[in-house]
This record gives structure tokens, C-alpha cells and sequence, in this order.
């Protein structure tokens, strides 16, 4: 078997499995935060740096979310099964890079690698990250490939894959869908605060040596959780969400 076949074919089994390897990533992280020290003496304060990791985390999501609620219909989807979609998005965040919901994925976890302040641990992350992402990228867009042929083609050859390139920005052809991106982001916001708010708190207790919780990253934490929740809620009970809402 032809090394591109054997790397889509465990794409696809990877594919099914994608939201598993973020445990690998937070365990490189955590092992990383055993040795953070006092950073009181750094150019950058403590309460200054875990905004900075925040705010990069957050860019991530607000990323996904601008993608999803911009996509078309059938593609950029949630499905965990096999490969799907309707159409090619070549518009908004697509225009720039080819694969913006990893890009998003990529910046979240960045965030999180960034907190221990150790070169060494984002590294081996954005590696980790980029061995077990880029086969499930080989057999996306093989599959987009074979379904679209040089409609996909012409558009892949001139977009990168996960470094954008902004200046071959083109408006999306479709209204933002708040709907949708609610329906379909809301795990990925607990997918991000949940390492962000156990790496806090381990960190602490390595700097401190004593179990403690932050409370103003509490009420956060405790915040994200619950607007998740109601989210999720008005997902599987309500019809607020419902796809046939959305903008046409």
C-alpha cells in the first residue's frame, strides 16, 4: 500500500477519534507545570501571562465559532462517523487557510501550553499536535478530492492548510448563524476552560505546595459551565436552536 493510502486509511480511524489525543496534550502540559517557579521576578506578572493564555485560548474558540456559524449547510460538521459534506466552502475563513476549525482547535490548546512558560512544552504540543492532526487532514481532503474533483483542487492549491494567509481574504457567501454556531460550539468551550482551569489549579498548588482554588477562575470556570449547560439544554429540549431557523 502506497504510504499516502496507508496515511489516509488511518486518518479515517483517527478521524472517529479525534477528541481523545487532547488528553495526551494536557498530560505533556501538566508534566510541564512541575517545574514552574515563582514568577514574581519576570518581565511579565502572573495575573498579566494568564490573561495572555486566555486570551489566546479564546481566539481559538471565537475562530471556531466564526467558522461554523459562517459555513454552508452538510460541511464543517460535527459528525463523528465518517467523512461529510454538501459543498466546498472557499469564502471567510476558508478563503485563508484550509482547515480553520483545527487552526481554532490548535490556538486552544496553545493557550493552555503557553501557561508553565516553557518553550520546550509548546513545542512538543504544536508536535504532538501536528502528527496526530495531519493524518486526519491527509484523509479529509482526499475525500473532498475525490467527491469534488478540480472544484476542490484549484481551491486547495492556493490556500494553505494552517498558517492563513490573510490577504486572500473573501467576504463568506452566507449570514453568520448564531444558531448554529451555539448548537455546535458549546462543547468546545468546556474542551478549552476545563485544562486552562486544571492546569490554574495545579499550578498553584506546585508553586504554593497547598491544595487551593482561585476564586475569581472559579466563578469563570463555574460560568462557562453552566451557559454550556443551558446551551446544551436548549439543544436536545427546545426547538430554539433548531437548524431550520437558521439563515438561508
Amino acid at each position: 500500500m502506497a504510504l499516502k493510502d496507508e496515511m489516509e486509511r488511518s486518518g479515517e480511524r483517527l478521524f472517529r477519534w479525534r477528541n481523545y489525543p487532547p488528553a495526551l496534550f494536557f498530560g505533556v502540559i501538566l508534566w510541564g507545570v512541575r517545574g514552574m517557579r515563582d514568577s514574581s521576578g519576570t518581565a511579565i506578572p502572573e495575573g498579566m501571562w494568564e490573561l495572555i493564555c486566555i486570551a489566546v485560548s479564546v481566539l481559538g474558540l471565537v475562530l471556531r465559532i466564526w467558522v461554523v456559524g459562517t459555513a454552508a449547510p452538510s460541511t464543517s460538521g460535527g459528525n463523528r462517523r465518517g467523512q461529510k459534506a454538501g459543498s466546498v466552502n472557499t469564502t471567510g475563513a476558508y478563503s485563508m487557510v484550509r482547515h480553520p476549525l483545527y487552526l481554532g482547535a490548535l490556538l486552544s490548546w496553545t493557550g493552555v501550553a503557553l501557561f508553565p512558560r516553557s518553550p520546550g512544552i509548546l513545542i512538543i504540543t504544536w508536535l504532538l499536535f501536528w502528527v496526530y492532526y495531519e493524518r486526519i487532514m491527509i484523509a479529509e481532503e482526499s475525500f473532498l478530492e475525490r467527491k469534488f474533483g478540480p472544484a476542490y483542487t484549484e481551491w486547495a492549491n492556493g490556500t494553505p492548510a494552517l498558517f492563513p494567509r490573510f490577504r486572500n481574504y473573501v467576504t463568506p457567501q452566507r449570514p453568520f448563524s448564531l444558531r448554529r454556531a451555539l448548537r455546535r460550539e458549546y462543547s468546545s468551550w468546556l474542551a478549552a476552560a476545563t485544562p486552562l482551569f486544571a492546569v490554574k489549579v495545579y499550578s498553584d498548588y506546585v508553586l504554593s505546595g497547598t491544595w487551593r482554588v482561585d476564586r475569581v477562575w472559579l466563578i469563570g470556570f463555574a460560568g462557562v459551565c453552566i451557559l454550556a449547560g443551558v446551551i446544551r439544554s436548549l439543544k436536545h429540549y427546545t426547538k430554539l436552536l433548531d437548524s431550520n431557523r437558521e439563515p438561508v
